[in-house]
């Protein structure tokens, strides 16, 4: 849990401030997360809580095989405890603000909040994560805190995750490689209009569930339009500025706009360079570490 991490995070910045030096720290921390469990007194934080009579692993083999969606209550249930671990966190992100502040380092730190997805309940018979590129599961949050910047600005242009490396590179002063796919978000200003891409491949126990995730789904982003293509034939059009929960799909193949969306991102498809794989070892405890996430069988 986040006080189990914060708890070695504070140890480690306890040490590095006692060094005149730069230093970076990773923190992952997994709360807002499946099984949807925050702790006391997070898990009445919000309207919701009951007890479930389907376990959960259980309502996730149903609802993504198609035997049956989620219940009203169960998806107030859901919501309310999901909601509940994500306050739980940002609690403890609380508690690591005031650490920096407290060994006088946070005024000089680079600060990035992230997220790897988002989460799905029942919106389009999914559940979960790592199943689709609809906005539930990847419009994620970030928020920068840029060493001694104090003004807040909100950006609601697309950006991407790939955008962080060239992000940190540029403030730090190092040059960004060529053919890094991001940008610097310190030049989101002087930039062209932006194009974003997503990808879900369906993995772990999800690819066997159901025929419908043998597929890889990807969408571009070209603001404030989004397009999905599957490789099961799927083709979706939607406009976020009007349409931010998907529901409308203004996708036609003689339409010119639907045509020049997908030839941007077939465009994209056909840039990637393929590398040959090669089979990564594993110890145990990292294995059984990914088999708890769900990432390998």
């Amino acid at each position: 849990r986040a006080d189990d991490i914060n708890r070695s995070a504070f140890r480690l910045l306890d040490e590095v401030s006692r060094h005149d030096g730069p230093f970076f720290l990773l923190l992952n921390y997994m709360d807002a997360h499946w099984p949807y469990a925050p702790p006391p007194p997070f898990d009445v934080r919000y309207p919701g809580k009951n007890e479930l009579t389907t376990e959960i692993s259980d309502l996730f083999k149903l609802v993504m095989t198609l035997k049956r969606g989620v219940t009203r209550k169960e998806r107030q249930h859901l919501i309310s405890q999901y909601d509940g671990e994500i306050a739980y966190l940002d609690f403890h992100l609380g508690k690591l603000f005031a650490q920096l502040k407290e060994l006088d380092l946070y005024d000089n730190c680079l600060l990035i909040i992230t997220s790897d997805h988002g989460e799905a309940f029942d919106e389009r018979n999914l559940l979960g994560h790592g199943s689709s590129v609809y906005q539930d599961q990847i419009h994620v949050p970030l928020i920068i805190k840029y060493p001694k910047v104090r003004s807040k600005r909100f950006v609601n242009e697309p950006v991407s995750l790939v955008d962080l490396m060239p992000t940190i590179l540029d403030l730090l002063g190092y040059q960004v490689p060529g053919g890094v796919q991001g940008q610097s978000l310190l030049r989101l200003e002087t930039s062209s209009r932006r194009v974003v891409i997503s990808e879900s491949f369906s993995m772990g126990e999800v690819v066997n569930l159901h025929p419908r995730f043998h597929r890889v789904e990807r969408a571009i982003f070209l603001d404030p339009l989004k397009f999905i293509s599957s490789t099961n034939g799927k083709r979706e059009l939607y406009d976020l500025s009007k349409d931010p929960h998907e529901q409308k799909n203004l996708y036609k193949p003689d339409d010119p706009t639907s045509r020049q969306m997908e030839a941007k991102l077939d465009e994209w498809v056909k840039s990637i360079r393929s590398h040959p794989s090669q089979p990564a070892k594993l110890d145990r405890e990292t294995l059984e570490r990914l088999k708890s996430l769900g990432y390998v069988q």
